[in-house]
């Protein structure tokens, strides 16, 4: 039996120190027993809407997932864990019915998957559970929340092998919606009202497996009634690339619709190539740049102005082995910055934080790792400077 340790932890101000301490509670030993459980990363949430946050995670034991909801105080939220039998794959929170109460949105796959929603008394939303199943082992199943049409309620995206769907808060699809894709969508979505008309779009990235690798790589870009935001849409990555382990990311600029973009890490194995690229609301490349004699994964792009010096940088992280795990720092052209990449120990496998942890006024740069090595099933959490420290 293995034991999944939680930690909370407070970022000190303290500057002669700065050292991460333990919050009043924590940390949890909590029964786990599949150490690479991607679902495992926490959400932080406020379902009793008294200002003090919960934190929500996943655990494995035998059979069952459990669904944790963890108070301020480290004691367990009344009702919960709430035991499910599928894996479960993917969960978020937020108010689905619009009764001005939190929810929790759960993903469950393979054979037995279901789009699930439950109060914070652990009760199902009415309309739900709805089956969602997909026996494909290699797709990485997602939920997102987000209020497309703008009426109050949030919609719930999944996607599935050659599929993106949409529910609305009673459990019925959406009309204009699934709409079909080659191959699969490894990766989460990117939401957001891009052309600031009061509807949201959402941004997939797909692959389509074939026996030499993979083929159609592509970006796709739907309003929020499934269709395709314009024909240029969706954009298809030339030669051998694709974007096993990294979400689209994107930037809205509201005052200047121009200045919106997207981002997406893609690689090719045959070529031995990472690149970074940008594309506009036309599927057009504002930027791209490249890491030569590269083959690893790398994770999505979060820009951020670091240095507070008016221009973006760009980070993501390589999921390399327990010896290999780069962490980049870019500039806003895309170039590798000086003292960077910094090299950790286990799997770079989460989106990074940024944040202002320190006194200075730059911001930090945190990343969480997992492990495949010695000790199996513990990671490490990583912090940094603009200049590498």
């Amino acid at each position: 039996m293995r034991r999944l340790l939680f930690v909370y932890i407070i970022f000190s101000y303290l500057s002669y120190s700065q050292q991460p301490v333990y919050y009043p509670g924590f940390p949890k030993i909590i029964h786990g027993e599949d150490p690479f459980l991607v679902s495992g990363i926490p959400l932080i949430t406020d379902l009793e809407k008294d200002g003090q946050k919960e934190i929500v995670f996943v655990s494995v034991a035998g059979s069952l997932n459990y669904l944790h909801v963890i108070k301020s105080d480290g004691n367990e939220l009344t009702g919960f864990p709430k035991a499910f039998t599928g894996v479960i794959t993917a969960y978020a929170s937020g108010d689905v019915d619009n009764n001005g109460t939190l929810d929790i949105a759960i993903r469950t796959s393979l054979a037995q998957g279901q789009v699930i929603v439950i109060d914070r008394f652990g009760n199902n939303l009415p309309g739900f559970p709805v089956p969602y199943s997909d026996d494909n082992y290699n797709l990485a199943p997602t939920l997102s929340l987000y209020d497309l049409d703008g009426d109050g309620k949030l919609e719930i995206i999944v996607n599935r092998l050659n599929e993106v769907s949409v529910f609305q808060y009673n459990g019925i699809i959406r009309n204009g919606w699934p709409r079909s894709v080659a191959g699969a969508t490894n990766a989460f979505p990117a939401i957001g009202d891009v052309d600031g008309d009061g509807f949201a779009e959402i941004i997939v990235f797909t692959s389509k497996t074939v026996s030499s690798g993979s083929d159609s790589s592509a970006l796709h870009l739907f309003r929020h009634n499934g269709n395709y935001y314009s024909s240029n849409w969706p954009v298809y990555y030339d030669s051998s690339y694709l974007s096993f382990a990294s979400s689209p990311t994107l930037y809205i600029d509201k005052s200047n619709i121009d200045s919106t973009f997207i981002l997406i890490s893609q690689k090719s194995d045959s070529l031995m190539r990472v690149r970074n690229v940008s594309y506009n609301l036309n599927g057009q490349i504002t930027r791209r740049a490249y890491i030569e004699n590269q083959q690893s994964r790398y994770g999505s792009i979060i820009p951020s102005d670091i240095n507070r010096d008016n221009f973006f940088e760009f980070v993501n992280g390589k999921h390399g082995n327990q010896y290999d795990t780069s962490l980049f720092l870019y500039n806003h052209s895309f170039q590798v910055l000086p003292n960077w990449p910094r090299v950790g120990v286990s799997h770079y496998r989460s989106t990074v934080v940024i944040g202002r942890f320190t006194y200075s006024n730059e911001l930090n740069i945190l990343a969480n790792t997992w492990s495949t090595g010695n000790p199996v099933g513990y990671g490490y959490i990583y912090g940094y400077k603009y200049n590498g420290e």
